[in-house]
């Protein structure tokens, strides 16, 4: 009898400890736990955008080994955040911005290797 591709994917859950992958992946930010949203909760909301939009999206979040939903969540609250006006920057917050995409990317890729 051959084991079906559902069926290994049961296998390993059910005789493996997945619990430092999910730590992992918690310092990485590529999941959140569930106190950080407690008081500002995450809803699903539907979003229409072009194909060919969708599919640079797809490109850029593999190139950063993220979730294609990760990156649109990034990019939208990066745009909604508040900011100093458009005639002042912050270069602390530039480079905070800069230092912490590098931190995720770099957990991402030590992460991905890892496996």
């Amino acid at each position: 009898m051959t084991m079906t591709k559902m069926d290994k994917i049961r296998d390993h859950y059910d005789n493996h400890d997945t619990s430092e992958d999910l730590a992992s992946a918690f310092e990485a930010g590529i999941v959140a736990e569930e106190s950080d949203t407690a008081d500002d909760p995450m809803i699903t909301t539907s979003l229409r955008l072009p194909r060919s939009v969708l599919q640079a999206l797809r490109q850029r979040a593999a190139a950063e080994r993220i979730k294609p939903t990760a990156l649109m969540r990034r990019i939208i609250e990066t745009s909604v955040r508040p900011h100093p006006s458009s005639s002042e920057t912050d270069p602390v917050a530039e480079l905070r911005h800069v230092i912490e995409s590098a931190t995720r990317a770099l957990r991402s890729l030590e992460n991905h290797d890892a496996a």
